[in-house]
Order: C-alpha cells, then sequence, then structure tokens
C-alpha cells in the first residue's frame, strides 16, 4: 500500500472511528468489571470497521449481519453446543439469510464471524453465556451505530475532510515547488489555486512588490495587501494595476467526487428524466431493472438503491450505480449519470 493511501484525511478519519467506537462500548459496558464487554467492543467495532464509503443501506445490511450472526449463534450454541454440526448449521443459516435477503457478502462475513466467536468462546458451556454474550453484542452495535452516524459521517461531503485534504494539496504544491526551484510567481500560483476558489480574499501582510497580490488578480481572486514602505507600496499598486485576470472559463474551479453537489436518483424521476415503470440497463443492455416512483430500483423481487441493485446484478459488494445504470432513449443508451450532470450544471459549483 503506497503511503499516501494510508495518510489521507479519509483513513486516518475511519481508524479513528473504529478505535473510539471500540473504546466507547467497552467503556460503556463496564469492561473493568463486565467479562462480556469485549463482545460490545467486538460489535462496535464490526459495525464501524467495514463502513468506509458505503452508504446507510449497505451500513445497514452490516447491522442485520451483525445481529443475524448472534442469533443464529445462540439458536445453534443452544442444541448443539461447540461443534462441527453447529459451525455447519449456522454457516448454511447465515449464507441462507444473506443471499436470500439480499444483504450481500459483507453482512454474511460479519454474520458468520459472530456466530462463530458466541459457538466457541466459553465453549464448554455456550448456552450458559449466550444470552449475556447478546445483550453486550447488542449494546456494542448500537454504539457503533451512533459513532458511525454521529462522529464524521460517512457520507463524503463533510468540509472537515475538504479542509484537510485541501490543507495537504497546498503544503504539497508548496514542498514540490520549492523543490524544483520554481519562480515566486509559479510557487504562489499554486498555493493560491490549492488553497482558495475565484473571488476569494487573499491577505498578504508583508505585500512587498505586490507579487503575491498580482498573481491573485490573475487568477480571478481579490486581494489586500499590507505594505509599510511608501516605495514598495507604490511599485505594488502600479504591478496589481498592469495585470489583466485570466478569461472566467480558464479559473472554473475543478470539483472533486466529494465536492460536487449531491443529487439523488429520485431527483432524476422529480425533473422528468427519468420515468417511473422505465427499465435501466447496464451497458451491454443484459442487466435491467425496473425504476420505481419513490427513487428506488427493482431487481425481480428485490428492491434498493440503484447501487445495491448494481452490486447484486453483478455479484459484487459494492458497486457505482450512476456509472452501471443507462437508459434507452431516441438517441441511444444514455448513462444515467449524464442526467445527473445536467442538474449538477443547472445547480452551479457549491
Amino acid at each position: 500500500m503506497a503511503a499516501g493511501n494510508w495518510l489521507r484525511a479519509s483513513t486516518i478519519r475511519h481508524v479513528a472511528k473504529v478505535a473510539i467506537a471500540a473504546l466507547a462500548a467497552f467503556a460503556l459496558s463496564l469492561g473493568g468489571r463486565n467479562e462480556f464487554a469485549l463482545f460490545s467492543a467486538m460489535g462496535a467495532a464490526m459495525v464501524v470497521g467495514s463502513s468506509l464509503g458505503e452508504d446507510l443501506s449497505s451500513s445497514l445490511n452490516r447491522v442485520r449481519g451483525t445481529l443475524a450472526g448472534t442469533a443464529v449463534g445462540l439458536g445453534c450454541a443452544l442444541p448443539l453446543g461447540s461443534s462441527l454440526w453447529s459451525i455447519g448449521v449456522a454457516s448454511a443459516g447465515l449464507a441462507w439469510l444473506c443471499t436470500g435477503l439480499g444483504w450481500g457478502a459483507a453482512a454474511m462475513r460479519i454474520g458468520l464471524a459472530m456466530a462463530l466467536v458466541i459457538l466457541f468462546t466459553h465453549g464448554g458451556d455456550p448456552a450458559h453465556y449466550a444470552l449475556w454474550r447478546v445483550a453486550n453484542t447488542l449494546v456494542g452495535v448500537l454504539i457503533g451505530l451512533a459513532v458511525g452516524r454521529l462522529l464524521w459521517p460517512i457520507r463524503g461531503r463533510d468540509r472537515i475532510g475538504t479542509a484537510i485534504d485541501r490543507l495537504q494539496a497546498g503544503i504539497a504544491a508548496s514542498l514540490e515547488a520549492l523543490a524544483g526551484d520554481a519562480k515566486p510567481e509559479a510557487l504562489l500560483a499554486r498555493v493560491i489555486l490549492a488553497a482558495s476558489r475565484p473571488d476569494d480574499l487573499v491577505l498578504d501582510p508583508f505585500c512587498g512588490t505586490g507579487t503575491t497580490g498580482a498573481v491573485a488578480k490573475r487568477l480571478g481572486r481579490r486581494f489586500i495587501g499590507i505594505e509599510r514602505d511608501a516605495g514598495y507600496a507604490a511599485a505594488a499598486q502600479a504591478r496589481i494595476a498592469s495585470v489583466a485576470p485570466l478569461p472566467e472559463p480558464a479559473l472554473a474551479p475543478f470539483q472533486t467526487a466529494r465536492e460536487a453537489p449531491r443529487v439523488p436518483f429520485a431527483a432524476l424521476i422529480e425533473r422528468g428524466l427519468v420515468l417511473p415503470g422505465a427499465r435501466l440497463c447496464d451497458a451491454k443492455r443484459k442487466v435491467k431493472a425496473l425504476v420505481r416512483a419513490d427513487g428506488a430500483i427493482a431487481l425481480g423481487e428485490t428492491v434498493g438503491s440503484i447501487h445495491r441493485i448494481g452490486a447484486l446484478a453483478q455479484g459484487l459488494e459494492a458497486c457505482n450505480g450512476w456509472a452501471f445504470w443507462h437508459l434507452e432513449t431516441t438517441k441511444g443508451l444514455v448513462s444515467i449519470d449524464a442526467f445527473r450532470a445536467e442538474i449538477r450544471a443547472e445547480m452551479g459549483p457549491r
């Protein structure tokens, strides 16, 4: 794994969330006096731990898998104890539940892990301890849900993450420019582009001859400069006045997926771009799903989001439904992401 991957703000936040969830669950379960508090910590860590990049539906499926694994483990522990038979029955039962109900492989993995812990911890008498394990696991699941939803929400548009990423980009740009012996204007341009947007205000409290102001004006930023030397101040004014801003199309900021305005699939239905009852299909027209009036889509008897149904259609754990699904039009097959782009263009930048 490259160093950049595990140093990214999103990765650091996710690791912190897992640790906070586990510690909070252990503490609230009276970990120092409760021998089953480990189950609470484990339940919280499992709920938060596999949530990176998932939407609410996927998160709920993991919780369902956790609870199903706990219930199946308890159901096998009571009559069968810790044996090969209990492993087989638990595995088959969880596979049937998670596959039949469309919860996905992630839910099945977490459920099987919970079932095995229920069956083989205190193996001498699993039934005696099972109810306490279930109670503590449920406490952990609830705490995991609370941490996952309230602390740095997973949906990737939070401003804290954006600010951290921009700061890292600005520092990286500065170091790269210095290492390459860049000219002052080139260095300032990279820093200003990384840390601001057109029409933002740039302040230089030590203005000098106005290099920062000249670059800021050329990049479409407003500028305030402070300089105590009258000669330098006059030179800076003349220099900045001679600079012409770049044309607006050249300054339009690039939006990352995190920064782009969020458009739910239901918005396409509300705008009439996709009609209820229409059939979405993949690029090869092999899979078709029915569009529902509530913004969900249906594949056979299974109903869910464009992402969940797209993943189910391909046998994957996750899927970008915007890229997977298409709509047949008079102009041919059109990606639903093209319709989302139309709505985003009307919304403008954030």
